[in-house]
Parts: C-alpha cells; sequence; structure tokens
C-alpha cells in the first residue's frame, strides 16, 4: 500500500505518489524498493495507484502501450488484468481476491463539454464499483493512505490538506498555486512517511493543464531545494 493524493484545481489537476513498493510476506510488508515510479501517462492524464504490487505493475505495463482515447479503455484494461489475477494459482483463491480488493486506482483524464476543455480526476476502485468511476469535483482533495496507517492520522492529513490548499482565482495565478500545493503535498509525505513504513518522504508529483501539456516531478520531497517539473508529453 502507499499514500496517494490529489488535488483537482479544475485548472490543472495534481496527483502525487510516494516511491516505496512493499512485498507481504505472510503477515509482515517488506520494503522491496524506494525508487519505484507510480506515476504513468495514459495519454489522455496520468494515472496511479495502491495495492497488489503485481496487478499495479501488470495495469501500468498494459496502459502504457495502449492507444488510450477513453476511460473504459482504462477499466478494461484493469478488469482483464484482474480477471488474469484471479485465475493464477500461485495464491489461494481467497487471498488473491484479498488482494485484488485492497488495490485501487487514480488517475486524471481530458474531456469536453460544451466545447470546453476539462480535467477530471477518477477513483476507480473495484471492490467498491465495479462499472463506474467515482470523481473528484472540482476545487475538492482526496488521498489514499497506506494501510498501516490510523484513523487520527487520516483525519488530520485531510484536515491540512483540505484547510491549506490554495485555489487559482483572480488573487492567486496558476504558478503561485502550484508552488503553494506542491509544497504542501511534500510536507504531508514526510508525515505520514514518519508514521507509517510503507511510504517514503520522498515522491513523485504529477500535473496535467487544461492545455494538454502533463508534467511530472520525480523523486522530491521537502528536503528538496527546489522542485523541478518536466514535460512527459507524448
Amino acid at each position: 500500500m502507499t499514500f496517494l493524493a490529489t488535488i483537482n484545481a479544475k485548472e490543472y489537476a495534481l496527483i502525487a505518489s510516494d516511491r516505496m513498493e512493499v512485498a507481504g510476506i505472510g503477515p509482515f510488508s517488506i520494503c522491496v524498493s524506494k525508487e519505484v515510479t507510480k506515476i504513468v501517462s495514459t495519454g489522455i492524464g496520468l494515472m496511479t495507484g495502491t495495492g497488489y504490487v503485481k496487478l499495479l505493475d501488470n495495469v501500468k505495463v498494459a496502459v502504457s502501450n495502449a492507444e488510450i482515447s477513453h476511460t473504459e479503455q482504462i477499466i478494461a484494461i484493469i478488469k482483464d488484468n484482474c480477471s488474469i489475477i484471479r485465475g493464477e494459482t500461485s495464491y489461494p483463491l481467497t487471498d488473491n481476491e484479498d488482494l485484488i480488493n485492497r488495490t485501487a486506482w487514480l488517475f486524471t483524464y481530458f474531456t469536453h463539454q460544451n466545447e470546453n476543455n476539462l480535467i477530471r480526476v477518477a477513483l476507480y476502485c473495484p471492490n467498491v464499483a465495479t462499472e463506474h468511476l467515482g470523481l473528484v469535483e472540482d476545487f475538492k482533495c482526496y488521498a489514499f493512505f497506506p494501510s498501516d496507517s490510523t484513523e487520527k492520522l487520516r483525519e488530520s492529513t485531510m484536515a491540512t490538506l483540505n484547510a491549506q490548499v490554495v485555489w487559482p482565482n483572480n488573487l492567486n495565478n496558476i504558478e503561485n498555486t502550484l508552488s503553494i500545493n506542491s509544497s504542501l503535498i511534500l510536507k504531508l509525505m514526510k508525515n505520514v512517511s514518519q508514521s507509517s513504513s510503507m511510504v517514503t518522504e520522498s515522491c513523485d508529483i504529477g500535473l496535467v493543464f487544461l492545455n494538454g501539456d502533463m508534467m511530472l516531478a520525480r523523486n522530491v520531497s521537502i528536503q528538496s531545494p527546489k522542485i523541478s517539473f518536466e514535460s512527459i508529453n507524448s
């Protein structure tokens, strides 16, 4: 499990993920790597996930190799790979189902309404709904937490995120809000990493803008002197 956070600022969408990968050994979770890039481009936005690493990796590869034009294709890829995992014999059926049910995806995508470009932030959690996406509304935030996080940590993190996020408006331009909100994410990532053995302080932050630009800052933390975003448009 990992820590994911998103901010839907309407003018842009931000998603962030820590960089740790863990493996389950019986009842224990063992760190495999602290250098994993979990955010990928789908062609219509950015995507990340939390849960069963093998399933997440399979979906990530399939999405990266596909020509995605609609979210239904992403859901179909997720469903196909869930079926593949269910059919494997390396785990008992009940264990497979539990691993799948604890896996969820967070992604952004572009759409149009009344000839206007829009950015959507979507959640896909098969254990909640297998056919429909959940949406993070404009000017809203959301986060997925690692399984070892406490209710107190989740509540305090979301309270801080909602209280300190800054939205673009007449007084706050996009560049200023990006700087403030990116710094806020890094602060929250550090706080969660100090309480969870499954989360790194360093993270990746992905951005999508209404004009179709997509950018990623890799391996940044609250210790970073500067957050540098690079274009990942294909």
